[in-house]
């Protein structure tokens, strides 16, 4: 295991001690590591949650489903009003 040297504010000191000194962990480098390992594991969540919203979309690309739109009318959809009429 690598040793990484970070500086925190002094906030986010005083609660990573305060979580030593309730129990919830043995040291700061654990608390860190902890709150390092859910981000990462986090990471495959919202890629997935990602994939999943595109999902739909790629299979009307992939079914034909589709038509061409022009500027106006992807931000008048974009902003959830009708395009502008020129």
């Amino acid at each position: 295991m690598s040793k990484i040297e970070i500086e925190l504010a002094p906030v986010l000191e005083e609660f990573l001690e305060s979580q030593v000194e309730a129990g919830l962990y043995k040291s700061v480098a654990d608390a860190i590591e902890s709150a390092v390992r859910r981000e990462y594991d986090g990471e495959d969540v919202r890629i997935e949650a990602i994939r999943a919203a595109l999902a739909p979309g790629l299979a009307d690309i992939e079914a034909g489903r589709t038509r061409e739109l022009s500027l106006d009318e992807i931000l008048a959809k974009a902003r959830g009003g009708a395009p502008a009429r020129e």
